[in-house]
C-alpha cells in the first residue's frame, strides 16, 4: 500500500513543482503569460506541430498558460477525493500527451503518464483494464518484505516533500538542511522544475568542415535544427543526447562547454564512433580543419523552409589537423 502511495506522491509532486518553478521563478514570461509565445519556438527539438502552435494567436497561447498552470498545480491536489481521480489521471495524462505532440522530449512524458495510474485505486484500475479486456495477476508480497517497503516508501516520500519545500523556496533548519545534502548524493529523490526560466532567443551551434580553408561544409545531425529547409523529426521515446547537448552548450558561452573542443578533435581524428552521431558522413574525403558557429533561429514563413537563420558568429577556435 504505502509504496503505491510514494508513487502517486512522485507524480503528483513531479507536477506540482513543475508548475510551482514556473510560477515562483520570477521569470517575467511566466508572469505575463507570454512564455508560451517564445517555447514551441526555442524547446530544445520541436515536433512538426511546433510551428502551427507558435503560431497561434497570443490571447490563446496565454489561455494555455493558464491551463499549465491548472493542470500542473491544482488538478493534483484533487486527487486526494477518491472520485474525482480518474479526472486527474486523464488530465494529467492530456498535459502528456499535448507536449508529446509538441516537442520531442524523450521517454520523460511516458514516464510522467505511467506515474499517474497509480492514483487510481484497485477498483478503478480493474475497471479500466477489464474495458481493455485485460487479464492479470496480483501476487502477495510477504508480511516481511511490505515492511521493509513501507519504510523505504515513507522515507522517500519525506525526502520527496522537502525537496518540495526548497523548490518554493523553503529554509530548512541546519540539521534537516545538512541530512538532506547527505543523501542528496544518492540521487533518491530531487528538485525538480523544467522550463522555470523561459528561453527566448533560439540559438543553434552548426560545426563546419573543409580540407582547404576556403571551401566550407556543414555537418548535419540527425535530430537538431539545421539546414532551415529541413523537416522537424519525431523522435518517440529517444533521449539523443549529443543534439540535446548542443542545444544547451548554444545557450551559453565556449568556456561554458569545452566538451565541444573533444568533438572537433574527434572530427579530425575521423574517428567512426563520432562519424556515426552525424546525419550523413561528411561530403569531403579529409577533414583538415574544423569550426563551430552559432546562429539565431527563427520559424519562417515563406512556407518552403521551416527556420530562417542570421546573426552568424564564432563558437570557439577553429582547429587545424596537427
Amino acid at each position: 500500500m504505502l509504496p503505491r502511495v510514494a508513487i502517486a506522491f512522485l507524480a503528483c509532486r513531479l507536477h506540482v513543482a513543475s508548475g510551482l518553478v514556473k510560477l515562483l521563478s520570477g521569470d517575467s514570461t511566466w508572469a505575463d503569460l507570454s512564455a508560451l509565445e517564445h517555447h514551441f519556438e526555442t524547446e530544445p527539438l520541436p515536433t512538426p506541430l511546433a510551428p502551427f502552435v507558435h503560431a497561434l494567436p497570443p490571447f490563446v497561447l496565454a489561455m494555455m498558460v493558464l491551463a499549465v498552470y491548472a493542470l500542473e498545480i491544482v488538478l493534483p491536489l484533487a486527487a486526494i477525493v477518491r472520485r474525482a481521480r480518474i479526472g486527474v489521471v486523464a488530465g494529467l495524462v492530456a498535459l502528456q500527451l499535448a507536449i508529446v505532440l509538441t516537442g520531442n522530449f524523450g521517454f520523460f512524458n511516458a514516464l510522467s503518464a505511467l506515474l499517474t495510474l497509480p492514483l487510481l485505486d484497485d477498483a478503478q484500475l480493474a475497471r479500466g483494464l477489464a474495458r481493455l479486456r485485460a487479464r492479470f495477476v496480483v501476487e502477495r508480497e510477504a508480511p516481511r518484505g511490505r515492511a521493509v517497503s513501507s519504510v523505504l516508501a515513507v522515507a522517500l516520500m519525506l525526502s520527496g516533500a522537502l525537496d518540495l519545500y526548497a523548490t518554493v523556496g523553503g529554509m530548512l533548519p541546519e540539521p534537516i538542511a545538512a541530512a538532506r545534502a547527505s543523501l542528496s548524493r544518492l540521487h533518491l529523490t530531487s528538485e525538480y522544475g523544467p522550463f522555470g526560466v523561459m528561453t527566448t532567443v533560439r540559438r543553434e551551434i552548426v560545426l563546419e568542415v573543409s580540407d582547404d580553408g576556403r571551401v566550407w561544409t556543414e555537418l548535419s545531425f540527425p535530430y537538431k535544427p539545421g539546414d532551415p529547409a529541413r523537416g522537424l523529426p519525431i523522435v518517440p521515446l529517444h533521449m539523443p543526447r549529443l543534439d540535446w547537448m548542443l542545444w544547451f552548450a548554444a545557450l551559453g558561452e565556449p568556456d561554458d562547454a569545452p566538451w565541444i573542443l573533444g568533438l572537433e578533435r574527434a572530427l579530425l581524428d575521423d574517428r567512426p564512433a563520432v562519424r556515426a552521431l552525424l546525419d550523413a558522413p561528411p561530403p569531403i574525403g579529409r577533414i583538415r580543419l574544423v569550426r563551430a558557429v552559432r546562429y539565431r533561429y527563427r520559424y519562417a514563413r515563406d512556407g518552403e523552409h521551416v527556420w530562417i537563420r542570421d546573426e552568424r558568429e564564432p563558437f570557439g577556435p577553429t582547429l587545424t589537423r596537427r
